[in-house]
């Protein structure tokens, strides 16, 4: 089995039948499988899925578990993963889908032909339930990132955009079903690059929706921020080379204090305060890159402002967005 297509799904009937459709119609002269794992929808999204199956038969493989375990969708995350079989592994969100049918082909192509790289990413059409779109691509564009980089940034790739080698993030260690590993596609980009850089496809392949019924989406900034500070300090544990200090020094303990304090003032305006403090107490342009503090205060501090930002990001993408539409 050359590549695999994890798709991962809870409550996205609107949106399903577009992914695995998007996932279907690419053009790939090798075996391939399509994985697909359903968290106890409770829409019908499993009916469909057994449908499309039927549709389909021999291509797609469902991952039914029989009882939901309430951890928003992580055990439904790593089976699908781990159900994988191919030397590569594309990953698909089962609201977002795939516009070229040549995507996987290019990926494949593309770590065929740069064996140090660990994975590769391509920028998504990121679509708004408006219907208004941007594009979702790193803020320097350039033809790799290593360790440092992808550890820097919170929302450096969409999920969706990603094909890894599956030797390099599976088997997943025991420490990725730890309860604080909260941001599982953060982390395994993190995973990833340790083996090696992540490749960049500066192409558009894929779709982005951005939506009110997205499990993130859905989640309150505060606590956003806190699961991504608390991910970002655990996995810095794990993994050598990255850049917090987990040994028993003052600003290590100050940490993980602020953050305890942040959860016990879930709510308030002292959460955002301890969280605030919480990120101070990182080393600076080691863990964070400007771009991502920018948006920790934005959403902490300064939300009324996002709507100018996001203007003027917009124009400043608009020549992006003008190259991939001509």
């Amino acid at each position: 089995m050359k590549v695999s297509v994890a798709v991962v799904t809870y409550n996205h009937r609107k949106f399903i039948e577009e992914a695995v459709e998007s996932a279907l119609a690419q053009k790939l002269n090798t075996d391939w499988e399509l994985v697909i794992g359903d968290d106890c929808s409770t829409d019908g999204t499993r009916e469909l899925l057994l449908q499309l199956k039927a549709r389909h038969p021999g291509k797609i493989r469902l991952i039914l578990p029989d009882k939901n375990p309430g951890d928003s969708g992580r055990t439904n995350y790593r089976n699908t993963l781990e159900a994988c079989r191919g030397e590569y592994i594309a990953y698909l969100d089962g609201d977002d889908f795939w516009s070229d049918e040549n995507k996987l082909a290019a990926q494949m192509d593309y770590l065929e032909s740069h064996r140090h790289a660990s994975a590769c990413v391509h920028p998504v059409r990121r679509l708004y339930a408006d219907g208004s779109s941007d594009i979702f691509a790193p803020g320097r564009l350039h033809s790799e990132y290593d360790l440092a980089e992808v550890y820097r940034n919170y929302s450096f790739f969409h999920a969706s955009a990603f094909m890894y080698r599956r030797s390099v993030i599976l088997p997943l260690p025991p420490w990725f079903s730890d309860e604080k590993v909260k941001l599982d596609d953060w982390t395994l980009s993190v995973l990833s690059a340790t083996w090696g850089p992540i490749g960049y496809v500066d192409e558009l392949y894929g779709v982005y929706r951005k939506h009110g019924g997205g499990l993130w989406s859905a989640i309150e900034v505060t606590d956003r921020l806190y699961w991504d500070l608390q991910t970002r300090e655990f996995v810095a544990g794990q993994l050598e080379g990255l850049a917090p200090s987990t040994g028993n020094t003052d600003r290590y303990r100050k940490r993980i204090e602020r953050l305890e304090r942040a959860k016990q003032h879930r709510g308030s305006l002292g959460q955002r305060w301890q969280l605030s403090l919480a990120a101070l107490t990182f080393p600076y342009r080691k863990s964070f890159s400007v771009r991502y503090a920018t948006i920790f205060v934005v959403e902490l501090w300064l939300t009324p402002l996002k709507p100018v930002l996001m203007a003027i990001r917009g124009f400043i993408q608009a020549g992006r967005a003008q190259k991939y539409t001509n």
